[in-house]
């Protein structure tokens, strides 16, 4: 764990601890999970700060506030995205499938699921090896997520 703005890779990865204990010539993993969504200027643009310095073979998970494009879903992620905005936090930025998969754009996709084509998935239906257990609560619309692994 370091101490760092995470929204600067350069910071991040320039850091002693960083540079001391991990080895960027072999396969890593890179976790944001419910970070992105804080960022509102060009997030695929800072990420590649990370992905172009990672090497062949490693993984990137994201997880994003997700605006579903869907009439019936969308207003509700707008309302969801005021209040976030208007809290303490005062950040929660939902983003469409196009621009959450710009993130890892170059980077091959895992699939979610058998039988489903690599993309962004629901956060609740990522599970490579079986079914949904149960139908999927309002919330759960709102969650998107994305594993990628660099060619």
């Amino acid at each position: 764990m370091v101490e760092a703005d995470i929204f600067d890779p350069g910071g991040v990865l320039g850091h002693s601890t960083v540079t001391e204990r991990l080895d960027l010539t072999r396969p890593l993993a890179l976790l944001q999970v419910s970070t992105l969504h804080h960022y509102t200027a060009d997030v695929a643009a800072m990420m590649r700060g990370y992905l172009d310095v990672l090497p062949s073979g490693s993984y990137v998970v994201l997880s994003h506030l997700f605006d579903p494009e869907d009439p019936d879903l969308t207003p509700t992620a707008r309302k969801l995205e005021r209040v976030a905005l208007g809290s303490a936090m005062g950040s929660g930025t939902f983003r469409t499938r196009a621009e959450i998969e710009r993130i890892v754009e170059g980077w091959e996709i895992v699939p979610p699921g058998p039988d489903r084509e690599p993309g962004l998935s629901l956060c609740a239906q990522w599970w490579p090896d079986g079914p949904l257990l149960r139908p999927l609560t309002t919330t759960e619309h709102f969650f998107g997520c994305v594993v990628a692994r660099k060619p």
